[in-house]
């Protein structure tokens, strides 16, 4: 969550309250807390609202080892989008990846 320096600057960038920014960092925490599960054949994965896998069973096998680099990936990828987002859009880019 930001602080409130970080979340007044980012009311200011994004030209919406502070207590709007608050709102929408209550609603990522209750999504980030949300689990989807999907089976299919001998697969069965679990996502949560902030699309990380929670879990990963195949044939029956929890694999926890490849739950880690999957998620590793997706926040390299994350980082890597934030820094062509800030080169595109300036400093208001940054703040976007904060609200994460």
């Amino acid at each position: 969550m930001l602080g409130k320096v970080k979340r007044k600057a980012a009311s200011k960038a994004l030209g919406i309250s502070e207590k709007e920014i608050a709102q929408m960092e209550i609603l990522q925490k209750e999504l980030a807390a949300m689990q989807f599960r999907h089976e299919d054949k001998n697969i069965v994965v679990k996502v949560t609202g902030d699309m990380k896998i929670a879990y990963l069973e195949i044939d029956g096998e929890p694999k926890s080892e490849l739950v880690k680099v999957i998620n590793k990936a997706f926040e390299k990828s994350q980082k890597e989008i934030q820094k062509k987002m800030m080169g595109q859009m300036g400093g208001m880019g940054g703040l976007l990846g904060k609200l994460q």
